[in-house]
C-alpha cells in the first residue's frame, strides 16, 4: 500500500454557505508542468515549463515547452507552447528541463534532448532562437551544442549565464546523475567556445549530512552582488522513488567557473501534505521589481504526483550577508504586485487559479488549446469548472457591463456566472453563451453587471448540463458612469435554428436585445436595427424576425448607435435532426451474473450528424426468456444461456433502425479462485484502487464499511459444510472481511480476520468457516476496522470442506513443509537430513502455520533445525500476524554446508492459547539456510552463547569526515581518506549482555579492484589499543570477514571505524559469545504501541493509516502554530529510571551525524524534555532510535504527552521499547574534595571563526589521582535543537593536570543564539556524569 501516491489537492465543497477558498499554488492548473525556468524581459517575468503529459505513469512523459508570463506574481498568462521536441528534427524525445535568456535582443533556449546514437540513446544540448519570448523558436544549429554525450540521466538540466565581465561571457552548466560540468559560450551564444569541463562536487557541493544533502541534479546558476551562487537538487536515487525525494541546496564562489562552497538548504523534500508527492524539485531563482522568487514544482493538483507535476513560486528576501534563507512552500504564494485593470482587455487564459467545484476531481479540470495562429482560448469547460482572477480593481464607480469573446458549436452552450471573492461568493452578473456559428466562430457577447466595486478577486464559474461546452478567447469589462449611456447590448435569438420549409414552427426566429446603460440600469432596446452578414442565407426584420432562405449560416448584428452584438443563425434541414440513420449500443455482447443486472446505453445517429443517447426511448426485444431487457437494463434470471437483446429506435422522421446485443449468462464455481479486482459493483468510502503485488492485482486503499460484490457464484445444490480463503495483506491493525449473501446488510455467513503484517506486501491467506449455502448468488465481502485503510486485498475463494479446526501440539516437531502458507518467490523443498526441508530461503520469506496450541502456560523457547554455507539468517517467531514485536530470534550461523544440519534455538516470550504462527527469515546473504523442522519446548534454552547482530545504521552512528549512509546496500560508506578534509569515520553503539571475549564478525562491501583495505577500529576510546584491521578481498557486497577476538563491557559499548586504505562499505558487525560473565540478570523491556495506549490526540495529530503510529505531532495550523499533540497511558510494575528507544518514522531528509528531529516528552505532568530522533530512510515501517537519557517512571500508571519541538517535529511515532535500568534513589554522590581539590571542566571558547565553529574545553584535575573520562562536545541552535556532536577519545586526565579539548563544527548559515554545550561523561557508551551539571557558552 503506497499509501503517499494518493497524496492530491482536493478542491474544497461549499458546505452551508460556506466560501470556497482556492489557493494560487502551483500557478499552471491547465496542464501538468514542471523544471519552471524564470527568466524577466519586457519588464515581463516568463516562466518556461515542460509538460507532463496525462498519460505518464512509470516515466516521464515530456515532449514540448510551455511559456506563461506575468506582471503582477499572481495571475498568469498562457502563452502557448513556443517549441518542442520535434523544433529539434535531430532529437528522438524528453523535453526535460530547460533554460531561456536573452541577448542583443535574441532569446536563446537550452533543451536536453535524447536522441538515438547507434542502438543506444545518448543526451545532448540543443539551442533555439526566437525574436520574442513567446517564440515560435528555431533550432538555432541543426544538431547539438557540443560533442559531448551523456546517459539518459546526464548532460540534462542546462542552466545558462551571461557573466557581467568586460566580455559578457556567457557560461552553460549541464548536470544530473552527481555530474556537473560546464562551458563556456562564444558571445553568438550557439557556438561551444571550449569543451565541456566536470566540476568535483564532492569539493564544495557536500553537505554536512552527506548523501542527502550531495549534488544530484538541476543546476541553477545566477550571480547577486559579485557572488555566483549554484542551486542544485539532492537525494534522488533512480530505481528508489519511494523513499528518496529531493531537497534544494546550494553554494557560493568568487568564480563562475569553480572554488564552490556549500552553503545550506533552500528548499525541504515535496514529501507532504502542502507540497503535494513530488520526488524531484527543479528550482529557478530570479529577481522582478526589487523582490525575490523562487521557482519550484510539486505534485499537488488533483491526479498529480512524480510525473504530474506542477510549477509554483515563493517570494524570500536574502539575508543581510547574502545569503538564502530556507524558504517553505505555500498554498498561496507571493503577494500580488499591482492589482489587475479589468477595463482593458484580459485573456481568458490569464488566471490565477482554475478547477472545478466538484468535490472529488480526478485530473486536471478545464484546459487551454494553441490555435493555428499560435494564439490560446480556454477550452474543455464543464459544468462547475471556474477560473480564479486575483485582485481585480473594479475602482469606487464599479462596472456596468461585462463582454467575452466566446465560441460554440452546435448543441452546445451554457453559462458564464460572475462572482466575486469566491467561487460561491455574491454573483455580480451572469452570461449565457449559445451557438456563435461553430467550434471556433468567435462573438463578443455582453451582459451587465452590479454590485462589483473595489478591489475583489474575480471568478468565471461555468455553468451547464454540456461537457465542453463551449470556449472563451477574452473578456473586458465597461466602468460604470452616472450618465445613461449605452454601454452594451445582450442580444439572442429563439430558436437559433430554423429551416427554409415551413416545418416544426421553425421557420423564422425571434431576436430580442436589452441595452445596458453606464449607470448600471438595463431595459429592452426599442430603437435597434437589425442586419444580416448573409441575406442568401437568412434575412431579418427591423422587428427582429428572421426568415430562414438557404441552408448556411448568417450572423445577425444588433446596433444601436455605435454598440452592437451579433446572434449566429444557423439555417438547416431539421428533418436531419430528427432522422435516425443508425443505431449502436455500448457494447456488441455482455456477460451477465445469474441473478445480477448489466447496463447498455443506445446512441442513434441522426441524418445531420450529431448524435444522441436514446437509451430511454429505444425499444427491446429478448430472444429467450433466461434474461429481461428495458431501458439500458438487462437482467439476468437463474439460468444460464445465450440470448439477443435486439434494439430499435424511430425518429421523428424515417424509418426505424435497430442493432443488437448478445447476451450470455453465466455463473462463478464457487470454489475456484475469484480475483479481488473482479467485482461487479462496490460500496467505498473513497476511490478504491488496485496495484500490482503478490504475482497479481490486488484492490487497496480498503477502509471501515467498504464492500464489493460478484454475481453468480454458484454453490451447486448439494448442501454441505464450506469455508472460505482469502488473500491479503496489512501494514496497519488489519480488519475484517464479512461475507454476506444477496445484500450486504443482515447476518453475515462468516467473518475471516486479516491480522496486521506489518508491511503491505506481505500477503498470507486466512481463512474461516461458513453456514451451508447452496444455489446461485450474489456474494458480498463487506471490510471492517478501525485502522484508516484496513488491508490490500488479491484473491478469494470457498473450500467445499470445512478448516480442518485440528490443533497442532506447539511442543511437537513441526516439519517445515507442512506450511499453511509462505511467500519468498525461489521457496522450495529438497530430501534432506532423514526428511524434507524447505530450501531457497531468502531475506524477507515466511511460512505460515495455523491453529498451533501453546497450551494454559509454560511456553519457554523455540528450536529449528537448519543447514547453510553461507553466513546464515535470523528466524524471527510471530503470533498471529507479522506486525510489531516477535516473540523471539532464533540466529541460524554457517554449519559447514547446505546439507550439514543443526539446531538453533532461542528464547521467547511466554504465549498461550491456540494461534498462527509465523516463521519470518531475515539477511545478507542470497539464500540464508535450509529448513528441516521447529518446535518450541517448556525449558528455557542457554542462549548466552548466540550471535549478535548489529546494524551500524540502527545503533546511533555519528559519522565524521565524508562518511556517509548508503542506501543501496544498507551500510557506510565513504569511510577513506580524504585530501585536505576530514578522514572518513564512523562511531556507533553496541550493547552485548556480558562482559567479556567476542567473536568478532564484519559484514563489508568491496568497491574497487585492491587486496589491501583496511579500516583502524577503536574499542570504547581506547585509542592506544585500535587495531587496524585488513579485510580479505573479494567482489561480493555484504559478506562477513572474520575480525577475531575483542574484549567488550557489560551493557553499552563504542565502536569507532576509521579510514586507512582503500574504499570499503561497512553493514554490520556481528558479536558471538567467548567467555562472559555478568550476563544473568535478564533485562525486563515492555513495547507500548501508542495506538493500543488510549491516545487522546490535539490539534492536527491523528493515526497513520499505513502505520500503527501517530503522525502530525506538531503539525502547524492555519496561523502557523504547532499545536499537533498526543496523550497516552502506559503501564510499568516497578518505579525506576527505564532506557526509552522510539519506534518512529522520519519523512524529512535530514540524515544528521546527530538526530535533527526532536519532540517534547512530557511524563506525569514534569518537567518537558526534549527526545531527538536518528533519521531514517524507512518509509514502510518503523526504524527503532534510541534516546540518549534513561527517563523516570512511577509504578503502575504513567501519562506522556508529546508535543512539538521548535521546528523539527516531522516524525510519526510508533510506539516505545522500555527496558528497566535501575532504582529510581538518587545515585551515591561523588567523594567531596579534599580541600580546593577538585576535578572540574569550563568551556573557554566558543567563537565563529570564518565559516566554522571552534570550542575549548578546559579540563582541569587537581585530585589525588588521574580520571578516566570522555567529553562530548555539542552546538545547539537557538531553539535548544543539536546540530552536531563531537566526542573526544576517552582521556586518562593525570592528577595535577589542565587539558584543553578542542572541536570545530560547520558553520550553517545564522548561528546567532546557538549555544556550546560540553559534557564530561565516563564514556558515550556508558553515560555516567563525571562532572553532574552539563557545560554551556554562548557562540560569540
Amino acid at each position: 500500500m503506497k499509501k503517499f501516491l494518493s497524496a492530491m489537492l482536493i478542491s474544497a465543497l461549499a458546505i452551508g454557505g460556506a466560501a470556497i477558498a482556492h489557493a494560487d499554488n502551483p500557478i499552471v492548473q491547465t496542464i501538468y508542468t514542471g523544471d519552471g525556468a524564470p527568466m524577466v524581459a519586457n519588464d515581463t517575468m516568463y516562466i518556461y515549463t515542460g509538460h507532463d503529459e496525462d498519460t505518464a505513469t512509470s516515466w516521464f512523459d515530456m515532449r514540448e515547452w510551455h511559456c506563461y508570463s506575468s506582471k503582477d506574481m499572481a495571475n498568469w498568462t498562457d502563452l502557448g507552447s513556443p517549441l518542442g521536441v520535434d523544433t529539434f528534427t535531430w532529437a528522438k524525445k524528453d523535453a526535460w528541463a530547460a533554460q531561456c535568456i536573452e541577448r542583443d535582443g535574441k532569446y536563446y533556449f537550452y533543451a536536453p534532448v535524447l536522441t538515438q546514437v547507434g542502438d543506444a540513446e545518448k543526451r545532448y544540448i540543443g539551442v533555439a532562437v526566437a525574436d520574442d519570448p513567446a517564440g515560435p523558436f528555431k533550432d538555432a544549429i541543426g544538431g547539438p551544442l557540443t560533442d559531448s554525450e551523456g546517459t539518459i540521466i546526464e548532460n540534462i538540466d542546462p542552466t545558462i549565464f551571461i557573466d557581467d565581465d568586460a566580455n559578457r561571457t556567457p557560461y552553460l552548466y549541464v548536470g544530473g546523475g552527481y555530474k556537473l560540468s560546464y562551458i563556456e559560450l562564444d558571445n553568438d551564444m550557439v557556438t561551444a567556445k571550449t569543451k565541456l569541463t566536470d566540476i568535483n562536487t564532492s569539493e564544495g557541493m557536500v553537505g554536512p549530512i552527506g548523501f542527502v544533502d550531495d549534488f544530484y541534479e538541476a543546476p541553477w546558476l545566477f550571480k547577486r552582488d559579485g557572488k555566483y551562487y549554484m542551486l542544485f537538487s539532492s537525494g534522488l536515487y533512480w530505481g528508489q522513488p519511494t523513499f528518496s525525494q529531493e531537497s534544494v541546496h546550494y553554494a557560493t564562489s568568487d568564480s563562475p567557473t569553480g572554488g564552490w562552497k556549500y552553503q545550506g538548504k533552500v528548499m525541504d523534500t515535496l514529501f507532504n501534505d502542502v507540497g503535494g508527492w513530488c520526488f524531484t524539485c527543479h528550482v529557478g531563482l530570479a529577481e522582478y521589481k526589487n523582490h525575490s522568487y523562487m521557482f519550484y514544482h510539486c505534485g499537488k493538483l488533483p491526479g498529480g504526483g512524480g510525473y504530474h507535476r506542477s510549477e509554483c513560486v515563493e517570494e524570500f528576501k536574502f539575508t543581510d550577508d547574502g545569503k538564502i534563507p530556507f524558504i517553505p512552500y505555500t498554498t498561496t504564494g507571493p503577494e500580488q504586485l499591482e492589482k489587475l485593470n479589468p477595463y482593458n482587455r484580459v485573456e481568458a487564459e490569464t488566471m490565477a487559479f482554475s478547477g472545478t467545484t466538484n468535490p472529488d476531481p480526478k485530473g486536471i479540470s478545464l484546459r487551454t488549446e494553441i490555435r493555428e495562429d499560435r494564439s490560446v482560448n480556454v477550452c474543455s469547460i464543464d459544468d462547475n469548472d471556474y477560473i480564479k482572477v486575483k485582485g481585480v480593481d473594479f475602482g469606487n464607480d464599479g462596472a456596468a457591463a461585462f463582454t467575452a469573446a466566446v465560441a460554440c458549436a452546435d448543441g452546445k452552450g451554457g453559462t458564464i456566472e460572475l462572482h466575486i471573492d469566491s467561487a460561491n461568493g455574491a454573483k455580480i452578473g451572469e452570461l449565457p453563451v449559445t451557438y456563435t456559428g461553430g467550434e471556433y466562430a468567435w462573438l463578443e457577447k455582453s451582459t451587465g453587471i452590479s454590485g462589483a466595486t473595489g478591489v475583489h478577486d474575480l471568478y468565471f464559474v461555468f455553468k451547464g448540463d454540456n461537457e465542453d461546452m463551449f470556449k472563451f478567447d477574452y473578456w473586458q469589462f465597461t466602468q460604470k458612469a452616472n450618465d445613461k449611456q449605452l454601454v452594451g447590448i445582450t442580444a439572442s435569438a429563439q430558436p437559433y435554428k430554423i429551416d427554409t420549409a415551413d416545418k416544426y414552427d421553425k421557420k423564422t426566429a425571434a431576436i430580442t436585445a436589452t441595452a445596458i446603460y453606464a449607470n448600471g440600469d438595463t431595459e429592452p432596446l426599442t430603437n435597434a436595427e437589425f442586419t444580416s452578414d448573409n441575406t442568401s442565407v437568412a434575412t431579418v426584420a427591423q422587428n427582429g424576425i428572421v426568415t430562414a432562405v438557404s441552408y448556411g449560416i448568417a450572423n445577425i448584428t444588433v446596433k444601436s448607435g455605435e454598440i452592437s452584438e451579433k446572434v449566429a443563425i444557423f439555417v438547416k434541414d431539421l428533418d436531419s435532426e430528427v432522422t435516425a440513420k443508425a443505431i449502436t449500443a455500448s457494447a456488441a455482447e455482455l456477460s451477465v451474473p445469474l441473478t445480477l443486472t448489466a447496463n447498455y446505453t443506445v446512441t442513434a445517429t441522426f441524418a445531420d450528424g450529431h448524435t444522441e443517447d436514446v437509451t430511454q426511448e429505444a425499444t427491446a426485444v429478448y430472444s429467450s426468456e433466461i434474461i429481461t431487457a428495458d431501458k439500458g437494463v438487462i437482467t439476468a434470471k437463474n439460468t444460464k444461456g445465450e440470448a439477443t437483446v435486439t434494439l430499435s429506435y424511430q425518429g421523428e422522421v424515417g424509418d426505424s433502425v435497430s442493432t443488437t446485443i448478445k447476451v450470455t449468462t453465466f455463473s462463478i464455481d464457487a470454489y475456484t479462485q475469484i480475483e479481488a479486482e473482479s467485482y461487479n459493483s462496490k460500496e467505498a468510502n473513497n476511490e478504491l484502487s488496485t496495484e500490482e503485488a503478490d504475482s497479481g492485482i490486488a484492490v487497496n486503499f480498503i477502509k471501515n464499511g467498504d464492500w464489493l460484490m460478484y454475481g453468480g457464484i454458484d454453490f451447486g445444490e448439494v448442501e454441505k459444510e464450506i469455508s472460505f480463503t482469502a488473500r491479503a495483506s496489512s501494514g496497519t491493525a488489519g480488519g475484517d472481511i464479512e461475507i454476506y449473501i444477496d445484500s450486504p446488510d443482515g447476518d453475515p455467513i462468516g467473518t475471516a480476520k486479516v491480522k496486521g503484517s506489518g508491511d503491505w506486501a506481505v500477503y498470507s491467506d486466512v481463512s474461516c468457516n461458513v453456514s451451508k449455502v447452496t444455489g446461485v448468488h450474489a456474494v458480498y465481502l463487506k471490510f471492517t476496522g478501525t485502522s484508516d485503510n484496513l488491508m490490500n486485498f488479491n484473491w478469494w475463494k470457498f473450500n467445499d470442506a470445512p478448516i480442518d479446526t485440528t490443533t497442532i501440539n506447539a511442543y511437537d516437531r513441526i516439519e517445515a513443509e507442512d506450511s499453511n502458507g509462505s511467500s519468498g518467490g525461489q521457496l522450495g523443498t529438497e530430501g534432506a537430513d532423514g526428511g524434507t526441508a524447505v530450501n531457497f530461503i531468502q531475506n524477507g520469506s515466511w511460512l505460515q502455520f495455523n491453529n498451533v496450541d501453546f497450551g494454559e502456560s509454560g511456553l519457554a523457547s523455540f528450536t529449528a533445525r537448519a543447514a547453510t554455507d553461507t553466513t546464515g539468517g535470523n528466524i524471527e517467531i510471530y503470533i498471529d500476524g507479522m506486525g510489531g514485536t516477535p516473540i523471539g530470534t532464533a540466529i541460524v550461523s554457517n554449519t559447514g554446508g547446505w546439507l550439514t544440519y543443526k539446531d538453533f534455538s532461542c528464547n521467547v516470550t511466554e504465549t498461550t492459547g491456540v494461534h498462527t504462527v509465523y516463521l519470518k527469515f531475515t539477511g545478507n546473504a542470497e539464500f540464508l539456510f535450509n529448513l528441516n523442522w521447529w518446535q518450541f519446548s517448556k525449558e528455557k534454552v542457554d542462549d548466552s552463547n548466540s550471535p549478535l547482530t548489529f546494524k551500524i545504521f540502527d545503533c546511533n552512528p555519528q559519522y565524521e569526515g565524508g562518511a556517509e549512509y548508503v542506501y543501496w546496500n544498507d551500510a557506510v560508506g565513504m569511510l577513506d581518506k580524504h585530501e585536505g578534509g576530514t578522514d572518513g569515520a564512523v562511531t556507533f553503539t553496541v550493547k552485548v549482555p556480558a562482559a567479556g571475549e567476542y567473536k568478532m564478525q564484519v559484514i563489508k562491501s568491496t568497491w574497487e579492484g585492491s587486496e589491501k583495505y583496511s579500516h583502524i577500529y577503536t574499542f570504547n576510546g581506547d585509542t592506544a589499543n585500535s587495531v587496524t584491521f585488513e579485510y580479505p578481498f573479494d567482489w561480493g557486497q555484504n559478506t562477513p570477514c572474520d575480525f577475531g577476538t575483542v574484549t567488550l563491557n557489560k551493557g553499552n559499548n563504542t565502536i569507532k571505524i576509521a579510514a586507512n586504505t582503500g574504499a570499503i562499505n561497512v553493514q554490520s558487525v556481528i558479536l558471538t559469545p567467548l567467555s562472559t560473565i555478568g550476563g544473568d540478570e535478564p533485562e525486563e523491556t515492555y513495547k507500548f504501541f501508542l495506538t493500543d495506549c488510549n491516545p487522546k490526540l490535539e490539534g492536527g495529530a491523528g493515526i497513520t493509516d499505513w502505520l500503527p503510529a501517530i503522525n502530525g505531532i506538531g503539525q502547524e495550523d492555519e496561523n502557523g502554530e504547532r499545536k499537533g499533540a498526543v496523550t497516552f497511558t502506559i503501564n510499568v510494575p516497578k518505579e525506576g529510571y527505564y532506557n526509552m528507544t522510539a519506534g518512529i518514522a522520519t519523512w524529512t531528509s535530514n540524515n544528521t551525524p546527530y538526530p535533527s528531529y526532536s519532540h517534547y516528552y512530557t511524563i506525569n505532568d514534569n518537567e518537558p524534555i526534549i527526545v531527538n530522533y536518528m533519521f531514517d530512510w524507512k518509509y514502510n515501517g518503523l526504524h527503532e532510535s534510541a534516546c540518549s537519557e534513561p527517563i523516570l517512571l512511577k509504578e503502575g500508571k504513567n501519562t506522556i504527552k508529546i508535543t512539538a519541538h521548535a521546528d523539527n517535529s516531522a516524525t510519526d511515532v510508533g510506539y516505545l521499547l522500555l527496558t528497566y535500568d535501575r532504582p529510581s534513589e538518587p545515585p551515591t554522590p561523588p567523594e567531596p574534595p579534599v580541600g580546593d581539590k577538585k576535578f572540574e571542566a569550563t568551556i573557554t571558547k566558543a567563537q565563529a571563526d570564518g565559516n566554522d565553529i571552534k570550542a575549548t574545553v578546559k579540563v582541569s584535575n587537581t585530585t589525588d589521582e588521574s580520571v578516566s573520562a570522555q567529553v562530548i562536545t555539542a552546538l545547539y541552535d537557538n531553539n535548544g535543537v543539536m546540530l552536531s556532536a563531537k566526542l573526544s577519545d576517552v582521556k586518562s586526565f593525570a592528577s595535577g593536570s589542565d587539558t584543553d579539548v578542542s572541536s570545530t563544527f560547520v558553520k550553517l548559515g545564522d548561528m546567532q543564539g546557538c549555544n556550546v554545550k560540553a559534557f564530561v561523561w565516563d564514556s558515550a557508551a556508558g553515560m555516567k556524569p563525571i562532572i553532574q551539571t552539563p557545560l554551556q557558552k554562548a557562540v560569540e
